[in-house]
């Protein structure tokens, strides 16, 4: 099944996003303006770049903004969110919130493929229950205990795990 996710202009001069291969998941974002990004640590907050367009977001999913890997690779530049959340409800203009990590201004040229976006299916969700915190209460709780966190599933377990 195919989704259609409408695309809206706010500018002539925007770029309809690429899907590049067919193996591609994401289509790229291209910043339509040049753009100046201060060292975050000399403003204290990430700079909004604007795309120049809005989506519309079939109910029932969501889109994803990531940055391109060879920004990551290539440049001082993060989102400042990690991953940019779309919501099928919201109808603003599509933004980046990006970092500058280094001490220098980076300047990306107008045209520049900086991050892609990435359609997710959402499913409806709610919580079961809401339960106060009570540490006795959840120590009662059968559950399957283990050790570790952050990496830990990629290590290969000892016996004594």
């Amino acid at each position: 099944m195919i989704y259609k996710i409408g695309f809206h202009k706010l500018r002539e001069d925007v770029e309809l996003p690429q899907i590049q291969t067919e193996g591609s998941a994401g289509a790229d974002l291209v910043v339509p303006d040049d753009t100046y990004i201060p060292p975050f640590h000399s403003v204290g907050h990430g700079t909004l770049v604007p795309l120049g367009f809005s989506l519309d977001i079939p109910k029932g999913m969501q889109v994803h903004i990531m940055l391109r890997s060879s920004v990551g690779l290539n440049t001082p530049l993060r989102l400042s969110n990690g991953v940019g959340l779309i919501d099928s409800d919201y109808k603003g203009e599509i933004c980046l919130l990006l970092d500058n990590l280094s001490k220098n201004t980076v300047f990306i040229k107008s045209g520049t493929r900086m991050a892609q976006m990435v359609p997710f299916c959402s499913a409806k969700w709610e919580f079961s229950s809401i339960v106060p915190h009570s540490r006795e209460k959840r120590d009662k709780i059968p559950i399957q205990k283990r050790t570790g966190g952050f990496g830990s599933t990629n290590r290969k377990r000892s016996d004594n795990e």
